[in-house]
């Protein structure tokens, strides 16, 4: 197709990464992993004197740069490689030869698993686009037997997990271009010679470093319950329902819920199979080949290790461009209303995309800004380092990253915290010369309150393992108490079904069962408040269900009207704490009514495709 329509569709998914690109927080994965030299990086990822993290350092030398030219203060630095190669993924699968490689370019770019990692500073971006280079180029692997290739080997140095992307790729050329192959034995060849010896070095870093260090690192122990079984149906659904219906997604037992989240993915990989185009079949194959060695992989990690490996979208984000154009590879299998069942699928993925983009972590600037609106000119202000950026813009010019004494009295004390808080609220020192930290003496002090926001829950759900953000507010113990109360305050967003629901605040007890303290019904604007006179270690849950539905008959389809719309799990409740005040995000697109339609047209695109696909086609 013209490079035009691609240049379009690429600069569409730039400018999509760039709406938050600065705004939301930087995370612990973001910040934490290969932030050295080139060199350095290098050392991380294949020395043998370091633990085995999995990641390769294509990605993070491409950052460097960025960094050091602009900054490494400067959030937007952090991420621009990743929004670039987002771009690139989109614009590369809009250049597939046929009339519908716009559509799929577009499938990318709206696609909640690409666009999320188009705003992420890791390497998961670039894993996207070198997946696209090497669907695209293997749609002619004679003419662009360079392009696989070099696509192949920067994605092996890039992100392990372009294993799958590459045996999905060898599965294509032998499935669907077989006769080429005494013409590419050079390119193969070189393939070998590039990336083997990474493969070799990657295992033997694994044994060096060891179970605890490998394995133990990046798969969590298996349950009880598990099985083979569940394990890779879990997998599909995760990926399936994650690509149309957001990052948090797929996780589901529900038929209405889990059933086209695993059928989806796999119908329209047959679909594709089964399509007439040679670009259509090479995408079907090496979706099925990259989707099959996975989980493999999982099944094999499973039996020797009893570990399960991350199920995250990003464990298969390679695969994205193969799946965008399995998808319309399927659909253009179909008859004359082919292009509206397209943009019904492009309308629930844009949906789900929309939402994430409408919930992005302010955590730490939100928390900057309570502080400074509170906060005298003499108190003490703490905060990790990554929020002292957001508090000098806020306005407190003067911020500590640690305390070794409280100090005189009269003054109070802002304490900044991004882990979760555990009970005893134990202040540390700062690190003296060996590493260690004293307990601060907090005799004569006392917690006046304390204000809690937590990350959106896609955000939870990916790689960046989002803390909730706390203020604490220290005084002496000769200022007035405070009323032992919580105060809720819930964030709205569009379509978050809390119009006309009804919120329950519940305490865990102590044998980890759940009381119910009290309802509050929003269509009279009434506030949540939660008695804090609890035990120690209580934590407290909210939970919005939709009110005034009973009449509606107990379908399993109009099972999201009598379940949570929303719900949270606090931070914990306990006596030290004389005045709270929790923010919680609503997730977008949860209101009943939507959910429901939503289910209907995704059973109704779910049960087209798989038709279509196993349909018998007439020549």
């Amino acid at each position: 197709m013209s490079r035009w329509p691609a240049l379009a569709v690429g600069l569409l998914a730039f400018c999509l990464a760039l709406t938050g690109i600065a705004d939301r927080d930087l995370t612990g994965d973001e910040v934490a992993i290969f932030t050295g030299t080139p060199s350095e990086t290098w050392a991380l990822a294949l020395g043998l004197d370091s633990a085995f993290t999995g990641h390769m350092p294509l990605s993070y030398w491409m950052r460097w740069p960025v960094l050091e030219a602009f900054g490494w203060d400067t959030v937007w630095a952090w991420r621009l490689h990743a929004a670039v190669g987002f771009a690139l993924a989109a614009g590369i699968t809009a250049l597939t030869a046929s009339g519908w490689g716009l559509a799929a370019g577009l499938l990318v770019a709206i696609s909640p698993v690409a666009s999320f990692h188009g705003m992420e500073s890791a390497n998961y971006a670039w894993t996207i686009a070198l997946g696209a280079v090497v669907v695209v180029a293997l749609q002619q692997p004679e003419r662009r037997r360079w392009w696989w290739v070099a696509g192949l080997v920067l994605a092996a140095f890039n992100d392990l997990y372009a294993l799958w992307l590459g045996l999905g790729a060898l599965l294509a050329l032998l499935m669907v271009h077989r006769s080429a192959w005494p013409d590419l034995k050079r390119p193969l060849g070189v393939l070998g010679l590039l990336t083997l010896p990474l493969v070799v070095w990657m295992l033997i870093r694994m044994g060096v470093a060891g179970e605890a260090a490998s394995v133990g690192m990046h798969a969590d122990a298996a349950s009880s319950d598990t099985t083979l079984w569940s394990l890779w149906l879990g997998r599909v659904q995760r990926f399936g329902g994650a690509s149309f219906l957001g990052y948090a997604s797929g996780r589901e037992s529900g038929l209405w819920d889990q059933w086209p989240s695993v059928v989806l993915p796999l119908a329209v990989t047959i679909g594709a199979l089964r399509a007439r185009a040679p670009w259509a079949r090479t995408a079907g194959w090496v979706m099925l080949g990259g989707l099959g060695s996975a989980l493999l992989a999982s099944g094999l990690v499973w039996l020797a290790f009893g570990r399960v490996l991350p199920m995250e979208p990003r464990v298969l984000v390679g695969l994205s461009p193969a799946f965008a154009l399995c998808v319309v590879a399927a659909v253009s299998e179909l008859g004359p209303r082919r292009r509206v069942l397209l943009g019904v699928i492009m309308t629930i993925m844009g949906a789900a995309t929309l939402g994430q983009q409408l919930t992005l972590s302010t955590l730490h600037t939100d928390a900057a800004a309570f502080v400074a609106e509170r906060a005298a000119s003499d108190d003490v202000v703490l905060a990790p380092e990554r929020i002292q950026d957001r508090l000098l813009e806020a306005g407190v010019t003067q911020a500590e990253r640690c305390l070794n004494a409280m100090p005189e009295s009269g003054q109070t004390v802002w304490w900044i915290q991004s882990q979760p808080i555990e009970h005893p609220f134990t202040w540390k020192g700062c690190l003296d010369s060996r590493g260690h930290q004293v307990d601060v003496d907090m005799t004569g002090w006392r917690l006046a309150q304390t204000w809690t926001i937590g990350p959106p829950e896609h955000e939870r759900s990916a790689a960046g393992f989002v803390r909730p953000v706390a203020v604490f507010e220290w005084v002496s113990e000769t200022g007035q108490p405070a009323l032992k109360t919580g105060e809720i305050g819930l964030d709205r967003a569009f379509l978050d079904g809390l119009s006309w629901a009804s919120i329950e605040t519940s305490r865990r007890r102590p044998e980890a069962g759940w009381r119910s303290l009290r309802w509050f019904d929003l269509a009279e604007d009434d506030v949540p408040v939660v008695s804090m006179r609890q035990p120690a270690m209580s934590r407290v849950e909210v939970r919005a269900r939709a009110a005034h539905w009973g009449w509606l008959p107990e379908w399993s389809l109009l099972d999201p009207f009598r379940r949570d719309v929303q719900a949270w799990e606090l931070m914990l409740v306990d006596p030290q704490i004389l005045r709270a005040n929790w923010r919680l995000p609503a997730v977008p697109f949860q209101n009943p009514i939507w959910v429901v339609c939503r289910r209907l047209i995704v059973m109704a695109c779910t049960v087209v495709l798989l038709f279509a696909a196993l349909r018998r086609r007439t020549a």
